[in-house]
């Protein structure tokens, strides 16, 4: 310790820099050992497990749901968009012409089902 303070202090105005870059560390060699004096506790231990555990399974339902409604191609609609659109077009957001010109380059799609013509034979 003292040969690193005495580094510190013959360097002039980096002492500071220095100085807090070696307390820092020591900060973290203080967390580290408070953090493995907690983990000795048995409750703690298995709270921070099961904690973990409840992490990871709820990161895996959230991938397996993401690919899940990829596969399935459940994405937003498109046309969802034109009605946002109308709102920042009334707030003074957009102006008639980007307006117009976002409503023309969104498809404006009707399924299949809506229509009428699913099941349909001529």
């Amino acid at each position: 310790m003292d040969i690193i303070a005495n580094v510190g202090s013959s360097a002039g105005a980096s002492s500071t820099g220095l100085a807090n870059l070696v307390s820092l560390f020591f900060k973290m060699e203080s967390l580290k050992e408070y953090w493995n004096e907690v983990m000795e506790i048995q409750e703690v231990r298995w709270i921070v497990i099961v904690a973990g555990l409840v992490t990871c399974l709820f990161i895996a339902i959230y991938i397996v749901k993401f690919f899940r409604d990829m596969a399935l191609g459940k994405s937003e609609d498109p046309t969802n968009f034109i009605t946002d659109f109308q709102k920042m077009r009334e707030e003074g957001k957009l102006d008639d012409e980007e307006y117009s010109k976002l409503q023309k380059a969104i498809p404006r799609q009707i399924p299949n089902e809506l229509s009428g013509k699913q099941g349909e034979v001529d």
